[in-house]
């Protein structure tokens, strides 16, 4: 993957996502929660790629993962109103859809092609499959964690920030999230065991 493709790749995501705001404010707030998701997915990926001392090559790849990996999203919320799979669509393999019906991969070499596909696809699973081996076994597992850091942020942005929800919340935070404790941080503090 050169850094050409990706760059590509960054303008289709913001030309194909910017088709989807109009005049509603609900579906336009849901759509920039995920657009703004899926940016700091992007910045995960890069830190976790980086201290993993990943190829060039290789953070190129997982950084497009990154940015596809929530493609579908935007297509499943204007189109059912919830970003709730089980009474919608898999957005999963609505974003393959959506990448294989716009031929974004079209000049992407094939096995890389199958390994960005495959991440997008079973980062959503609750777990991967055990065939998985290589480049592309990593690659899935680091979309997975990258999406997982910034879930955690924005549930507890959305608690510290939401009286409703938080007084809504059956369950309370065991600890108290300040300003300077970011995903990266919580990050290292779970690969040190805490």
């Amino acid at each position: 993957m050169e850094l050409q493709q990706l760059k590509k790749f960054r303008a289709w995501f913001d030309d194909y996502v910017a088709g989807f705001y109009g005049d509603d404010e609900f579906i336009n707030a849901n759509l920039k929660l995920k657009e703004d998701h899926t940016r700091r997915t992007c910045e995960e990926m890069l830190h976790l790629s980086k201290a993993l001392c990943l190829s060039d090559e290789q953070i190129r790849l997982a950084q497009v993962i990154a940015l596809f990996h929530d493609i579908g999203r935007f297509e499943q919320f204007v189109k059912y109103l919830t970003y709730y799979d089980p009474q919608s669509v898999n957005h999963c393999l609505l974003g393959l859809e959506v990448l294989r019906h716009t031929k974004v991969f079209d000049e992407v070499d094939e096995t890389e092609r199958q390994w960005i596909e495959k991440a997008i696809e079973y980062h959503g699973l609750k777990e991967l499959p055990p065939d998985l081996k290589g480049d592309c076994l990593l690659l899935s597992k680091l979309i997975r964690d990258a999406d997982k850091i910034d879930a955690l942020y924005v549930m507890t942005d959305c608690y510290q920030n939401t009286p409703k929800i938080r007084k809504a919340m059956s369950w309370k935070l065991s600890f108290r999230m300040s300003r300077c404790i970011r995903p990266r941080c919580l990050m290292h503090f779970w690969l040190a065991g805490g």
